[in-house]
C-alpha cells in the first residue's frame, strides 16, 4: 500500500517537473504516431538531475521500499559490462518502406490511403475501430478497396531491385479478411506479376483468378490521389494501353521491406559483409553463417521472408549456435543449467496445505478453455484455497493482485496453469519469489490444444497429489538416435547437423549415392558442386552417422522411448531404436508426358540444357523456353518456386555464350523471390524477350518444332524456333507417400508434408519433422535452413523429453 502522508507536497519546488513532449494534436488524426513523443537524451538528464536534487530527499529509503519495479537503487554506479559470448547471432529484422519517397502515390496528402501495416492496424480487436475496416478520414465502411502492390520494392530507381516475397500474398490474405467483414465489398489489387508464397498465397491467387476473389489487375499504377477526408480516392494506371482511372474509397499501398538501420549499425560495428541492398550477406549452403567468424544471422535482417521463412532462419541459427553448449553436447542437462531452467514442481501437498492455482489467461489463448470455467474446474479439487483467474501470471499487476488475494497464506504452494513452461518459467519463478516471499514450491502445468476444462483439472489434481513426475523415468526418455531418411541436400545437412550436437543418426537412402541431384543453380557453379559433394564426403566419413545406401524403410514400430523402423537393404544390420524421424524424401522432378528425358534433340528441359551448356555446346540459333510444365495446373496445383529463376540464368548463359542467340521465354506470370529479381532485370537488359500467355502453350516435334500460344491480349503466337526448352517443375516423392503411410501422418492435400513442425504419429510415440521438399517446392537457401531447423528441434527434444520439449 502507498502512503501518501509520506509524501508531502511542498510550493517552493526548484525547478518542475519536465513535461513529456507530445505530437501536436492537428498531427495526431492524419497519422498512426504514437502520441507521447519520449525524451530524448538532454530531456531526459534534465529530469534526472532535477529528481536528484530536489530538497524533500532525506535518505530515508521509503521510496525505495514502496517502488514495487525495483527502478531504485541508491548506490548505482556507472559501469561498463563486457560479456563474451561464444556466438553471437543478428536477427534485427528489417524495416517498411517509406510510402513518403513516392508522393505520386499521394500517402501523406490523403487520409484513405494507408500501408498495408496500417491496414493491419485497423482491421485488429485491438484497433483505433475494434476491429472495425472503417476508412480513417470519415469512418465510414469503405465499399470499393484497391491495394497496390510492389511499392518500395522491384524499383531500380530507389534502389530496391529486389522482390519483398510477401507482399502479394499480405495483400491477398487482407482482401480475404476484408471479404469476410464487409458484404459487396469490391477489390481490386493492381499489380505486376503476383507472386504468392506458400500454400495459402496460391490458394488464395488462384480463387482470385477463378473469379472468387479480389480482381486482379496487372498494371503500372503511376498516381494515386485523394486529399479529401470523405471524397474518393483516385488510382491513375496504364495497362499499356494509356492510363486510366479509377475511384475507390480506400488505398491500400502494399509496401515493401528493406535493410533497417539497426541492421547496417550491426554489420559496420561486427564487420559483417552486407550485399548492395544493407542485407546481411549470407552464404548458400550455409545461410545463417556470415563473412565473422562467431556471427551468425537470422530472419529478414538476411533477405525478405515470410513468418515461417523467419522462424525456421531462427531456428536455425539456435541449433548452429548451441553446438558450442556443452549442454546440448553432454548426454544429459547440468544441474546448475537445470536448476534456472523450469521452476520446481510440486512434489505432493500434505493436507492443511493452502494452495493457489493461478490460471493464466493469457497462456489460454491459444486454447478453446474459458478461465472463468477451468477456474472453476479447480477450485472443486481437494486442498485447493484459492483459484484465481489472471490476465499475464507473471506481470506486475497481476502478482501484486495474487499477494493481496492470498493475505496471510504462509508456505502456500503456488500452481500456474496455462503457462509455458519452457520459456516462462525461470521468469515466474523469480518474479513469485520476490513478491511473494510466503510461498512454498511453484509448479507449472501446460494446457494442450483440445482438452476439457475438467481434463485439465484432472491433470492439476494429479500434479498436486504428486503423482505426476518432473521428467519421465529413465525406461522412458526418448532413444538419443535420429533417424533421417533421404539423402539429398536437406537430409545430408540434417544429420551432419545433428551428428555434430553429439548425437547418433541412422541416415537411410534409397539410391547406391548421397547427394540426390544439385539443383541447377548448384549444378552450374563449381565451386558450389565441390562443396556439394564435400558435404556428401563428410557425412559418409562422420563416425556418428550409420548411412544406409540402397535401402528403404518398410516398417515402423513403436517402442519405449521412441520407435524401431525396419530398413530393407544391403547391410540392414540389426534393428536399433530412434527418438526422432527426420523425413527429407525430396521431390520428383516432373516428366511430361511422352518424353523419356534423353537430353538431346530439339526439346530439352532446363536441367538437360544446363548439362548441355557445361559441355560447351554452342550454335542453338532461336531458343523458346516455355514455364510451368506440371505446375500451376489442375493435377498440381502449386508453384515449384525454382523454374523461373533457373530459366532466366540458363537464358543468360546462352546469351554469354552467343550474344545473337534469340532467347524468348513464354511464361504465366514470372515469380522470382527475394534478390533473384536481378536475374529478371538483367535478364531484360540483353534483349531475352518475355512474353506472357494465357493458355497451354503446344508444341509440335516435326523435325523442326514449333511452338503456338495465345498470349495475355488473346493475341496468337507462333514460334518456330531451334530448340525449346521446358521449365518443368516438381512432384511429390514416391517415398514421401510410402513413409507417410508406414508412420501414420496425413499429408497435405497436394501430397506433401504439412509442415516442418513436430507432427505426432497416430502408431505410437514418434516424433517427425519434415524438411526441404519432401514440404513443398522450396529454394537451395530454404532446403537449408529447414533442414537445420529440424535438426536442432530434434535434438532439443531428445535432451529435454518428450514432455518438455
Amino acid at each position: 500500500m502507498k502512503k501518501p502522508k509520506f509524501i508531502p507536497e511542498f510550493d517552493d519546488i526548484p525547478t518542475p517537473r519536465t513535461k513529456m513532449p507530445e505530437l501536436a494534436l492537428e498531427e495526431r488524426h492524419l497519422s498512426f504516431a504514437e502520441v507521447d513523443l519520449g525524451f530524448d537524451e538532454e530531456l531526459a538528464l534534465a529530469e534526472a538531475a532535477r529528481c536528484l536534487s530536489c530538497r524533500r530527499c532525506i535518505g530515508c529509503g521509503l521510496c525505495l521500499a514502496e517502488c514495487d519495479r525495483d527502478a531504485i537503487i541508491y548506490d548505482q554506479k556507472p559501469e561498463v559490462a563486457r560479456i563474451t559470448f561464444d556466438e553471437i547471432v543478428i536477427a534485427t529484422g528489417s524495416s517498411s518502406f517509406d510510402a513518403s519517397r513516392k508522393p505520386e502515390l499521394g500517402y501523406e496528402s490523403g487520409m484513405n490511403i494507408v500501408t498495408t501495416a496500417e491496414l493491419e492496424r485497423l482491421l485488429s480487436p485491438t484497433g483505433p475501430y475494434a476491429g472495425l475496416p472503417l476508412r480513417p478520414g470519415d469512418g465510414m465502411f469503405p465499399r470499393r478497396i484497391a491495394f497496390v502492390q510492389c511499392v518500395g520494392s522491384r524499383e531500380e530507381g530507389i534502389g530496391a531491385d529486389y522482390c519483398s516475397s510477401t507482399c502479394c500474398t499480405d495483400a491477398l490474405e487482407l482482401a480475404s479478411r476484408l471479404r469476410e467483414k464487409l458484404d459487396d465489398v469490391a477489390i481490386t489489387i493492381y499489380h505486376r506479376g503476383m507472386r504468392p508464397v506458400g500454400r495459402r498465397g496460391e490458394e488464395l491467387c488462384r480463387a482470385a483468378e477463378r473469379g472468387e476473389g479480389p480482381a486482379l489487375v496487372m498494371a503500372m499504377v503511376t498516381g494515386v490521389a485523394g486529399s479529401d477526408c470523405e471524397g474518393p480516392v483516385t488510382v491513375t494506371y496504364d495497362t499499356g494501353a494509356g492510363d486510366t482511372r479509377e475511384e475507390f474509397d480506400l488505398v491500400v499501398l502494399s509496401v515493401g521491406r528493406g535493410a533497417s538501420d539497426a541492421t547496417r549499425g550491426l554489420t559496420r560495428r561486427l564487420r559483417v559483409d552486407a550485399n548492395k541492398f544493407g542485407f546481411v550477406s549470407t552464404d548458400m549452403l550455409v545461410p545463417v553463417a556470415t563473412s565473422a567468424e562467431g556471427v551468425l544471422a537470422a530472419g529478414s535482417c538476411v533477405r525478405p521472408v515470410d513468418h515461417l521463412g523467419a522462424a525456421n532462419s531462427g531456428a536455425a541459427a539456435a541449433a548452429v549456435a548451441s553446438r558450442s553448449d556443452d549442454y546440448v553436447k553432454s548426454g544429459e542437462v547440468r544441474e546448475e543449467k537445470a536448476a534456472g531452467l523450469v521452476p520446481d514442481e510440486l512434489s505432493g501437498t500434505p493436507a492443511g496445505t493452502p494452495v493457489l492455482v493461478c490460471v493464466c489467461e493469457q497462456g489460454l489463448s491459444v486454447t478453446d478453455l474459458e478461465p472463468g470455467e477451468l477456474v472453476r474446474e479447480v477450485g472443486k479439487l481437494d486442498g485447493v484455497t484459492l483459484a484465481v483467474s489472471l490476465t499475464l501470471a507473471c506481470g506486475h499487476d497481476s502478482l501484486r493482485r495474487l499477494r493481496d488475494l492470498a493475505g496471510g497464506l504462509s508456505n502456500a504452494r503456488v500452481l500456474v496453469v496455462g503457462c509455458y513452461p519452457r520459456t516462462h518459467g525461470a521468469l515466474l519463478k523469480e518474479r513469485l519469489a520476490a513478491r511473494f516471499p510466503s510461498a512454498g514450491e511453484v509448479g507449472m502445468v501446460g494446457v494442450g490444444s483440445g482438452l476439457t476444462a475438467s481434463e485439465v483439472a484432472s491433470r492439476v489434481g494429479e500434479r498436486l497429489a504428486g503423482r505426476e513426475e518432473r521428467r519421465p523415468p529413465a525406461a522412458a526418455r526418448p532413444e538419443q538416435r535420429v533417424l533421417v531418411v533421404g539423402g539429398g541436400l536437406a537430409g545430408l545437412t540434417a544429420a551432419g547437423e545433428v551428428a555434430a550436437h553429439g548425437v547418433p543418426v541412422t541416415l537411410v537412402e534409397p539410391s547406391d549415392s548421397l547427394g540426390g541431384t544439385a539443383p541447377l543453380q548448384v549444378a552450374s557453379d563449381p565451386d558450389l558442386c565441390a562443396r556439394w559433394s564435400a558435404l556428401a564426403e563428410g557425412v559418409s566419413s562422420n563416425p556418428l552417422i550409420d548411412v544406409r545406401l540402397d535401402s528403404t524403410v518398410s516398417a515402423i514400430e513403436p517402442a519405449e522411448g521412441g520407435f524401431v523402423p525396419t530398413i530393407d537393404g544391403p547391410g540392414s544390420g540389426p534393428k536399433v531404436a530412434h527418438g526422432v524421424l527426420i523425413a527429407s524424401t525430396g521431390a520428383t522432378d516432373y516428366t511430361p508426358p511422352g518424353r523419356a528425358g534423353s537430353g538431346s534433340g530439339s526439346v530439352l528441359t532446363q536441367a538437360e540444357l544446363a548439362a548441355s551448356l557445361g559441355a560447351g555446346g554452342t550454335g542453338r540459333g532461336k531458343v523458346v523456353m516455355i514455364q510451368c510444365v506440371g505446375s500451376r495446373n489442375d493435377e498440381h496445383p502449386y508453384c515449384s518456386r525454382t523454374c523461373c529463376a533457373d530459366a532466366l540464368r540458363n537464358a543468360l548463359r546462352l546469351k554469354k555464350e552467343d550474344p545473337e542467340c534469340e532467347v524468348t521465354i513464354l511464361h504465366r506470370g514470372i515469380r522470382v523471390w527475394g534478390f533473384d529479381e536481378e536475374l529478371l532485370s538483367e535478364a531484360i537488359d540483353q534483349g531475352v524477350d518475355l512474353v506472357e500467355v494465357a493458355a497451354q502453350v503446344e508444341v509440335a516435334e516435326d523435325g523442326k518444332p514449333a511452338v503456338s500460344a495465345t498470349d495475355s491480349g488473346g493475341e496468337a503466337v507462333a514460334l518456330e524456333p531451334d530448340l525449346v526448352v521446358l521449365s518443368t517443375g516438381i512432384e511429390p516423392s514416391a517415398a514421401t507417400a510410402q513413409l507417410a503411410g508406414i508412420a501414420g501422418v496425413e499429408l497435405a492435400s497436394d501430397g506433401f508434408f504439412t509442415c516442418t513442425g513436430a507432427v505426432a504419429s497416430a502408431k505410437g510415440v514418434l516424433h517427425i519433422y519434415a524438411c526441404g521438399r519432401a514440404c513443398g517446392p522450396t529454394a537451395v537457401r530454404e532446403r537449408v535452413l529447414q533442414a537445420q531447423a529440424a535438426a536442432g528441434k530434434a535434438c532439443l527434444l531428445l535432451k529435454r523429453g518428450y514432455d518438455e520439449a
